[in-house]
């Protein structure tokens, strides 16, 4: 009997039951029907019938005293796909489910997964931590359940080994044969794709939602259950009434668990399921001893199911729409863009979200165009227009990209500057708020308030440039004058290029490399993890209150070469920075550098007087170097996890330098040497800049460098518009996402979360070259022979794009279609190899290479 139900037909299905954003991003081939009737998108099919015959069938979660009743409030943290929220909402009729999944792949399962089956419930695409944060996730695609913050394959695959090796034991059907393969299996199972997903404590969300009880609390992170149970404030503990727990019982976990526990006052019982007895594996079922079960009545001051929630993912889609295109040639993408011009303007009604959403899911071509619209607008015109702030052409590099992350120091910072994102991006906000809070103690002020100040000047309208601002003839705002002061440029500078490396990090673009200018060299240290964050705040508050103490000093910025610059060198004035060939910036007393700027004048120089109020990077920072030093000596110091170039050697930092804190006192005294670093930039193949900070001015001195080497041009983009713009925010990190997909970035689906709620429409073949988007065409013989095998063994029509493990493919079918390829095609295949080609079509065409030539 086939799992899964013949799809309805689309007259049916749109015109009687349309379904749900959420449910049709996953067409019916991607679906499993289980066994009680209810119907799942799997992250991975054989890891979706665990997840049920654990929790439905052996209702591993109601033991011990555990029960779910009608309206109770569950908190599912850890909802990967969501089979236990289905489950809570089967068992416990009107319950309040609030779900939380960090890994957006998993996430977008998990709502689909609730609109599949009619579960209200509210779902939060976060993880639970003890503070506001981001962190690293270690997502495995193929073991999602698995996945962690705290990942460890050696592990995780010993835990499976041991499940396998137990259901040979039992006589599992197939086992035998497939344990040969154990360890090809287990690598695929665990092939691991790193991301940066946000965390929350639980009661920042008891909070927003206004939950006034909390009937079941479900934990299943990963190692990371005391991180939860640790964000849960002492006023919340009291709402708790019942807690179930999978605890990984490493260096005494389980205990210091149970103990928390009974503390708190729980009724605590452990059990250790059958199938993972010997491992670290431990089930923890805890029952308040003082909060009674739920009366009839509804929770009082609980938010309800489908109310909106500042940080849950909203149904609506994004104002804001990227449009891709790409084609063969240049000719044929302007032909393209024609083409959608046309189709809009024929279907104004068409959704944009939908719209971009189809156009990501086509064919990726070299020669690429990215569009910025937002709803309401007349998206044809802009395609047609090809307004060049909304618009970028690029043709893609053969070897994808790396990114390379640019941190500004002090200067370009203004008020207002990244109020839009913190209003629109989650994480940039959280890890804005997580800066401030943490150095709040240290500068007894909050940056927030400086940098959002009331009395910044308003903003030019938008798509403008207000020239006088741009050129300085337009006297500062109050609020800019408060900004500008070192104790608060400097720790604002820091907060929004680290928010905004983890913002760019969440979207998935990764860096591959980090510098920064002056004090921007902090920021990528501490990205690169050499300083903690709370260590990196704590010297950069330091050194920003130092430097305010000083007597002032001043900076000029002139267009000569280094060696002409040194010239002017001496009786108070040093280099300070050399940021490319013909531009370097003098600093030192405030009489010397008038001194100076005086005689360049009248020797025909240009210089220009920079907006900084002391002398930076020269010796009459040396009383501060003196403390940074001393604070760096009490600090743990790591290498680099990522490479970073050194402001002091202009080259690459090493391990010794960075655990050095005599290295950071040098760097706050020295020349600052960002033509180098720039140089060595340039002689990294295939980078792409991207600078986390306003308006581009790293990037302009790394192209000015290259200009000189006769060096290609590196393609770059800064992360939120100069203050003379006035691009919204969101457009504009939009449109640096575009600018990287047309130099040959690959977009991951995170770049992109509002997609969990958009839906494919109908589109024209917009480019002749490539035709549709997906082809059901099958080339030659051998494929059309086993795309019938894969029907017979999936009970899917399979296309010869289609993947055999998103069609439903496991280990045990894998077995099977292995035996029916030799049987078929008198090839021998391993389990590796299938793990390679995976599609219909690459199957197709590594059978036909293996098979004898025929003779003449």
């Amino acid at each position: 009997m086939p799992l899964r139900p013949p799809p309805p037909t689309p007259a049916s299905r749109d015109a009687a039951h349309p379904e749900h954003p959420d449910a049709a991003a996953f067409p019916p081939a991607m679906r499993l029907r289980l066994p009680n009737g209810l119907t799942v998108v799997p992250q991975s099919r054989t890891e979706a019938e665990h997840f049920y015959h654990d929790i439905f069938e052996k209702r591993i979660y109601l033991r011990h005293g555990v029960t779910l009743q009608p309206g109770d409030c569950v908190f599912d943290v850890g909802g990967n796909i969501g089979t236990f929220a289905l489950f809570a909402g089967r068992e416990a009729p009107d319950a309040r489910i609030y779900t939380f999944e960090p890994a957006p792949p998993v996430y977008r399962r998990l709502r689909a997964n609730l609109a599949l089956n009619g579960v209200r419930a509210r779902a939060f695409n976060h993880g639970v931590a003890e503070a506001e944060r981001t962190a690293r996730f270690t997502f495995y695609p193929n073991s999602s359940g698995m996945s962690s913050f705290y990942a460890d394959a050696r592990e995780e695959r010993q835990v499976l080994r041991l499940m396998m090796d137990r259901e040979r034991d039992e006589g599992l059907d197939g086992m035998e044969a497939l344990l040969p393969f154990a360890d090809e299996l287990l690598d695929e199972r665990f092939r691991a794709v790193e991301m940066e997903c946000r965390l929350r404590p639980l009661s920042a969300v008891i909070r927003e939602e206004g939950v006034g009880r909390i009937d079941f609390l479900k934990i299943d992170v990963q190692k990371a259950e005391l991180e939860v149970l640790r964000g849960i404030d002492d006023e919340h503990w009291p709402l708790f009434r019942q807690i179930v727990i999978e605890v990984h019982d490493l260096d005494g976990r389980l205990s210091e668990v149970t103990r928390l526990l009974d503390e708190r006052g729980f009724d605590v019982a452990v059990e250790q399921d059958e199938a993972v007895e010997g491992s670290i594996l431990y089930n923890l079922f805890a029952v308040s001893r003082t909060v009674p079960a739920r009366e009839s009545d509804p929770l009082r001051g609980a938010a309800g199911p489908s109310a909106p929630g500042p940080d849950a993912e909203r149904a609506a889609p994004a104002p804001w729409q990227l449009l891709l295109l790409s084609a063969p040639s240049a000719e044929g993408l302007d032909a393209a863009a024609g083409r959608l011009a046309a189709h809009l303007a024929e279907h104004p009604a068409l959704p944009l979200s939908g719209v971009a959403f189809t156009l990501r899911q086509a064919a990726v071509h070299p020669h690429r165009r990215a569009v910025v619209v937002r709803g309401g607008e007349d998206a044809s015109a802009l395609l047609a227009g090809r307004d060049p702030a909304r618009t970028a052409d690029g043709v893609a590099a053969r070897a994808e990209p790396a990114p390379v992350f640019l941190f500004q120091g002090v200067g370009e910072h203004y008020p207002g500057m990244g109020r839009g994102l913190y209003d629109a991006e989650p994480v940039f906000r959280a890890e804005l708020d997580r800066c401030a809070e943490l150095v709040r103690g240290h500068l007894g002020f909050d940056l927030r308030e400086l940098l959002f100040a009331a009395d910044a000047e308003a903003a030019p309208e938008s798509g403008r440039v207000d020239l006088r601002r741009m050129l300085g003839r337009v006297p500062a705002s109050p609020a800019a004058e408060r900004l500008s002061r070192t104790e608060a440029a400097q720790p604002v500078a820091f907060a929004t290029g680290y928010a905004l490396a983890r913002l760019w990090e969440s979207r998935g673009v990764r860096p591959a490399a980090l510098a920064g200018h002056s004090l921007g060299e902090y920021t990528a240290a501490c990205v690169a993890g050499v300083f903690s964050l709370e260590d990196a705040l704590e010297l950069v508050a330091l050194r920003a209150r130092a430097i305010q103490a000083l007597p002032p000093g001043a900076m000029l910025a002139v267009s000569l070469s280094p060696e002409d610059a040194a010239s002017w060198t001496g009786g108070g004035v040093a280099l300070a920075a050399v940021n490319a060939p013909e531009l370097c910036v003098l600093s030192g007393t405030t009489e010397g550098i008038a001194r100076v700027e005086h005689a360049l004048s009248a020797a025909g120089h240009a210089a220009r007087r920079l907006a900084a109020t002391h002398a930076f990077h020269s010796p009459l920072m040396q009383p501060v170097a003196e403390q940074v030093g001393a604070l760096a000596a009490r600090m743990r110091l790591n290498a680099p996890r990522i490479p970073v170039l050194s402001n002091v050697s202009g080259t690459w930092l090493t391990a010794e330098e960075a655990a050095d804190p005599a290295y950071w006192a040098r760097h706050l005294v020295g020349t600052v040497e960002f033509a180098r670093c720039a140089a060595e930039l340039l002689a990294r193949p295939g980078v792409v800049l991207v600078e986390a900070g306003p308006g581009g001015s790293l990037g302009a001195f790394v192209r000015q460098q290259a200009a000189s080497q006769g060096a290609a041009v590196p393609p770059g983009v800064a992360s939120l518009p100069h203050a003379a713009e006035g691009t919204p925010e969101p457009a504009f990190l939009l449109g640096a996402l575009g600018r990287l997909w047309t130099a040959g970035l690959r977009l991951e689906p995170a770049a992109f979360p509002a997609d969990a709620t958009s839906r494919l429409v109908a589109l024209p073949d917009l480019t002749a070259e490539t035709g549709t988007v997906r082809s059901t065409d099958f080339d030659g013989e051998t494929a059309r022979a086993l795309a019938e095998i894969w029907g017979e063994l999936l009970k899917v029509n399979a296309g010869p794009d289609d993947d055999f493990f998103l069609l439903g493919g496991h280990s045990l079918l894998a077995t099977r279609l292995m035996a029916r390829v030799q049987d078929r095609f008198g090839v021998r295949m391993r389990l590796r190899t299938l793990f390679q080609t995976r599609t219909v079509a690459a199957m197709a065409r590594w059978i036909d290479e293996q098979a004898p030539a025929s003779p003449l």
